[in-house]
């Protein structure tokens, strides 16, 4: 390995030394500017300037993530940037319309079943049974849906759904109402065999 004086060391980048007394002459930086108010030593290149635009129609900035307010850190140039955060969408909201939902085709199911079985007797009681499943399903179809409507109220934009849990409570509402009738045609159709 040659040393730092030998004719054959070369600097990193630089031209080879080869030949005594010449040395690599001072590298000139870019002028930088130092921060204002920042302590001595901390610079910073200058401003580059705007980019170049390219033709067209441009598109229009998303404002959506960008910062809700930006608050200034004591003592420093720097600020703290809070930001938005999307709604999010309620569970129960969601939960509410499913169960509605459910409950809105197991009703049909009650009815069908008391229909087909009536003139064997056995309508009735498999009715019964599902009509039992319908008016649970349509009972927690409107619970989940008036807990979300009061949950996205009381969030203040948090929660989002309002339309969801509304549907929920409407389906889960005409599922026990079709659950009932269909009870009643079971029993109608069991009477009338």
């Amino acid at each position: 390995m040659a040393e730092h004086g030998s004719p054959q060391w070369a600097a990193p980048g630089g031209p080879p030394t080869g030949q005594p007394g010449t040395q690599p002459g001072p590298q000139l930086l870019p002028p930088v500017q130092q921060y204002p108010g920042a302590p001595a030593g901390y610079y910073a290149p200058g401003p580059a300037g705007p980019l170049p635009r390219p033709p067209g129609p441009q598109p229009r900035p998303d404002t959506r993530g960008g910062p809700v307010r930006v608050e200034p850190v004591p003592g420093t140039e720097f600020g703290l940037a809070i930001g938005s955060i999307p709604p999010t969408f309620s569970g129960q909201a969601t939960g509410s319309l499913v169960a509605g939902i459910g409950s809105i085709a197991v009703s049909l199911a009650v009815g069908c079943f008391g229909i087909v079985g009536g003139p064997d007797g056995w309508g009735v009681l498999v009715s019964g049974a599902f009509a039992i499943l319908a008016g649970l399903l349509g009972l927690a179809a409107v619970g989940l849906g008036l807990v979300a409507v009061r949950l996205i109220k009381a969030s203040r934009g948090r929660f989002a759904g309002r339309g969801v849990a509304i549907s929920g409570i409407v389906c889960g509402g005409t599922g026990v109402v079709l659950t009932a009738g269909g009870m009643l045609i079971a029993l109608a159709a069991t009477v009338a065999a």
